[in-house]
């Protein structure tokens, strides 16, 4: 009787130490001690210094369009080009380099050279030509003789609407921006003429006002390729049997 007496005893003094463990585990939880150092580190924040008035004018005009009294900057302003006017003056543009004597044409040592673009690196040649098809204008053969070709580019995936360059010999003569002084220049990419306009070609280039190829295939019409206005943006895809203005980029 009495050794039930002592197990019972040894008994309820384990769970009372049990439930002593348990209660200080379930108080650590739910009421965290905080360690003032961590604290202190872990919550510091630095407030930035806000930007002066003068400060926030130059961000903003140098990421908003232009605008007149009938279309401030506030409602969006107007486009760069400005109808053929007079380009506003806290309009967006680069900085473009004109290509002379002086600085060997922008260092390609070629006349057709005419200004090269800060923002992008490229040389913008003059405008060699109007009238030019896509095929012409970028040194591609058309017919362009692969086997299946029907040498006439009218329909999505036809093989004729393919670029096979011509390589130069005599008898096989490169035409377009290719031919421009035998080497160096190419017909631009789609993107790089519309990073033209972005950057300011209406002001800075010359005779920006047509249809520019580039060298970019529509994905869903490959008898198309893209053009673009350098004077005021617009952007459309036409048939590369098509006739368009040439500029070429080295």
């Amino acid at each position: 009787m009495a050794g039930r007496k002592v197990l019972f005893s040894i008994l309820i003094i384990v769970f009372l130490v049990a439930m002593g463990l348990i209660g200080i585990y379930l108080y650590n939880v739910l009421f965290p001690k905080q360690n003032l150092s961590t604290t202190a580190a872990t919550t510091t924040t630095v407030t930035p210094t806000p930007a002066s008035s003068s400060e926030k004018t130059v961000i903003l005009t140098s990421i908003k369009n232009g605008g007149n009294s009938n279309y401030p900057q506030t409602v969006g302003g107007i486009d760069d080009y400005n109808n053929n006017g007079t380009i506003p003056a806290d309009s967006y543009h680069s900085n473009w380099t004109a290509c002379n004597d002086s600085n060997n044409y922008c260092k390609t040592g070629d006349k057709f050279a005419e200004k090269k673009d800060e923002n992008t690196g490229l040389v913008w040649s003059t405008n060699i030509g109007d009238g030019i098809n896509w095929f012409t204008a970028n040194n591609c053969k058309y017919p362009n003789g692969l086997l299946g070709s029907d040498d006439n580019c009218n329909t999505d995936g036809d093989q004729s609407c393919e670029c096979v360059k011509h390589i130069g010999l005599p008898d096989d003569l490169k035409t377009g921006c290719e031919a421009l002084n035998g080497k160096g220049w190419r017909l631009p990419y789609q993107k790089e003429l519309m990073q033209a306009y972005i950057d300011g070609s209406w002001s800075s280039l010359s005779d920006p006002h047509k249809s520019y190829w580039s060298a970019t295939t529509r994905s869903n019409e490959t008898q198309s390729a893209w053009a673009t206005y350098l004077s005021y943006g617009n952007t459309s895809r036409d048939d590369k049997t098509m006739e368009e203005s040439v500029r070429c980029v080295r």
